[in-house]
């Protein structure tokens, strides 16, 4: 076997009598110590480079008697795993992973000078034994408070292994232990270098951050920690989601964030033109809430909040972006407003009947019931519109107010807390329609799996979801991230309405445009999308959005075309001029295998692969795909026989 040494300190550590700067001196001590095992050594020097070439290899399989040492060593039973050791070592004593058991089994009795024996033959035999390292530098570290010949071994470490970020991170450990913050700081970096999702190296620089008093670093590293666990990492996970509650309140008891708010407060009042007061209320029912002026006859919005309110900061962003929201929809005209009026009540008290014969068979009055049914229903309706706002509505405040995510994360997992209990409660689950607790759970698992998203917790796993739910949660999630990449003012409200649809919540409730919309005019492509989608229900807004088009287009072009082809077609044309011809004719071979499917021209949903999770209408589908094929298929047009020409003839001039 070849056996290969630096010229280095380390080499001096494990061969005292060396003289790293004599050659001569090297090659007799080596020579001297690997010939008493009854071989003459080659010894060659090249630079810095030692070999030492001996004419037999290491036992690669290791007798029973090893394994029944280390099994004692595992049960403490140090002493007498140690003669086992002895004996193995005189009848092999070239074995390295010998010498370092036993001299681990030394370490653990408290014998440090032997145990340091013991893993110098184990490093003699083989220097890049990196537990022999670890246990040396150990030793060195916390039992001599020797720090320098210490950090010689665990150099060796970077030296022999650079990629074992294991080895890295509980170097960092071990100085981590012995408050040594700086050196631990450095292992624990190289360790995340080579591995940058290592939990237990992020979770020790999260201890570090907070010992420093870089509170908020401690609490990113423990939220990189938490996303970076994997279903083995169980035990750590634990660990982690008690330091980062930990964390939090340490930042909590640092200070406030009243002046972040006060300078949101501040912008948003700058945007609106109005002031916007904050008030206390011992019973509110929620823990926050805002009234937006104009809806409430004021010149001021009003936010409310509930002082037992778990972190209130994050809680007035929260509604003060619901403003935020509002005004940038408003300042497009697309604001829309969520009523419910008698007769969606009526229809929800039929769902709720069950409920109310159980609750008069308990003897309560009349009186009381009907304050319950209206309870739940304006709590159903509020979890409708809520729950796909303030996915975006948090989402939002992650990325513009880092200052603030201890106080989200508090919050978000507080409310969580009786979201699950709303869903799992047996007392809840007795009284209320399985159906309606299967539709609230969903909604209500979505906001966990964005806290686990955020956060890396894992507070989806609490839910108790069926097949059923866990496909809608699925669904209504990829739709959520589709529409966050590109999200239009007032999108928002497409996925109000079109959840509420899936989950046939949509009778009790509907959406009206809001009077204090901006009166700025719109492109007429967005015209035609309201149209054609119509999720409000409106026959006046379809009217209006009707007499819209029909200036535009009596202006513009002949009144006898298809108007809603024409509109996509500008929309196409516009979109497919950010791309190449053969990308193009990629989605005109996609439309064209739907087309032969058939395509209703009524009917919404078509989902289509460049625009994921917002289906395109019929009429869409049919303008998107002979534009695609015009621009890169001209050929078929005449075998398609889509009687579209002069729509996109007169789409062309106002595409282009």
């Amino acid at each position: 076997m070849d056996q290969s040494f630096k010229k280095s300190e380390f080499l001096k550590a494990i061969f005292p009598d060396i003289d790293i700067h004599d050659n001569e001196v090297i090659r007799k001590v080596l020579t001297i110590y690997y010939s008493q095992y009854g071989h003459t050594p080659k010894v060659e020097i090249d630079g810095d480079v030692i070999t030492i070439s001996l004419p037999d290899s290491v036992q690669q399989k290791y007798p029973d008697d090893f394994y029944k040492a280390a099994d004692l060593c595992t049960t403490k039973k140090y002493r007498e795993a140690i003669p086992i050791f002895e004996r193995l070592i005189e009848a092999n004593p070239k074995v390295s992973e010998y010498h370092r058991n036993l001299g681990q089994a030394y370490e653990e009795l408290g014998e440090y000078d032997n145990a340091i024996d013991s893993l110098i033959e184990a490093l003699r035999w083989n220097p890049k034994n990196n537990w022999a390292l670890l246990l040396m530098g150990n030793i060195y570290l916390r039992a001599e408070k020797d720090t320098q010949t210490a950090l010689t071994y665990f150099d060796q470490i970077i030296e022999a292994d650079p990629e074992n970020y294991l080895a890295l991170s509980n170097i960092g450990g071990i100085f981590l232990r012995l408050d040594k913050l700086n050196l631990a700081e450095r292992y624990f970096k190289n360790a995340l270098k080579v591995n940058p999702a290592f939990v237990n190296a992020l979770h020790g620089m999260g201890i570090i951050e907070m010992r420093k008093g870089n509170t908020l670093k401690a609490f990113e590293s423990g939220v990189s920690g938490l996303k970076a666990c994997q279903p083995k990492d169980a035990q750590m996970k634990e660990i982690l989601d008690d330091f980062l509650l930990s964390v939090a309140n340490q930042y909590f008891k640092e200070g406030s964030k009243m002046d972040l708010v006060a300078d949101y407060i501040s912008q948003l009042e700058r945007v609106s033109g109005k002031e916007i007061q904050i008030q206390i209320i011992k019973d509110l029912k929620v823990n926050a809430k805002i009234e937006i002026a104009e809806n409430y006859d004021r010149d001021y919005h009003l936010v409310s909040y509930r002082p037992d309110s778990p972190r209130i900061e994050h809680l007035i962003c929260h509604e003060l972006t619901h403003l935020k929201l509002i005004l940038s929809a408003r300042e497009l005209g697309e604001n829309l407003l969520f009523s419910s009026d008698q007769e969606h009540l009526i229809s929800f008290r039929k769902l709720m009947e069950p409920t109310c014969k159980k609750l008069r068979s308990d003897g309560l009055p009349e009186e009381n019931i009907k304050g319950f049914i209206e309870s739940v229903f304006h709590g159903l309706n509020s979890r409708v519109f809520n729950a796909p706002i303030d996915l975006f509505i948090e989402d939002l405040l992650y990325k513009e107010f880092k200052e603030l995510r201890p106080y989200q994360f508090i919050s978000m997992v507080e409310m969580d807390k009786l979201s699950l209990q709303a869903v799992t409660d047996q007392q809840i689950l007795d009284i209320t329609p399985s159906a309606l607790i299967s539709k609230v759970k969903v909604y209500n698992a979505l906001t966990a799996r964005q806290i686990d998203n955020l956060y890396g917790t894992s507070l989806e796993s609490r839910y108790p979801l069926s097949p059923t739910e866990k496909g809608f949660l699925d669904q209504f999630w990829d739709e959520f991230l589709e529409y966050r990449k590109d999200r239009e003012p007032g999108e928002e409200y497409e996925l109000v309405q079109n959840w509420a649809n899936d989950l046939e919540l949509d009778v009790f409730f509907k959406f009206k445009r809001d009077p204090n919309n901006s009166k700025k005019g719109k492109e007429p492509t967005e015209v035609l999308e309201k149209i054609e989608s119509n999720p409000l229900g409106s026959d006046s807004f379809l009217l209006e959005e009707e007499e819209e088009m029909k200036k535009f287009l009596s202006a513009n072009a002949d009144v006898n075309i298809n108007m809603a082809i024409f509109l996509h077609m500008v929309d196409a044309i516009k979109f497919f001029k950010k791309h190449d011809e053969q990308w193009i004719q990629e989605i005109a071979m996609e439309l064209a295998m739907l087309g032969n499917t058939g395509i209703d021209p009524h009917k919404q949903g078509y989902k289509v692969s460049f625009q994921k999770g917002k289906g395109f209408s019929g009429q869409k589908v049919l303008a998107y795909m002979y534009v695609s094929i015009a621009l890169s298929l001209p050929d078929l047009l005449a075998e398609l026989k889509m009687p579209f020409e002069k729509e996109y003839n007169l789409a062309k001039v106002f595409g282009t």
